[in-house]
């Protein structure tokens, strides 16, 4: 049985190393951080104009699927 994960993404959500950590999620800190930096430059990519908000979501979702297939 797989535990569940539920991570937020957007500019006010918190960093996904601290939502891991507060799950009780065991990931190495240069994973977790990666994943960061890849949402965060999402979105301000976002912010900057160079991304629709479809692309956004899009974007959102692959990484999203990138992280499940990671805590596999």
């Amino acid at each position: 049985m797989s535990k569940q994960i539920e991570i937020q993404m957007g500019a006010l959500a918190p960093s996904i190393t601290q939502q891991l950590a507060d799950q009780g999620v065991d990931i190495a800190p240069s994973r977790s951080e990666a994943w960061d930096n890849q949402a965060g430059a999402i979105t301000r990519l976002m912010f900057a104009d160079i991304l629709t908000p479809s692309q956004v979501e899009k974007a959102r979702q692959r990484l999203m699927k990138h992280i499940g297939e990671m805590l596999q």
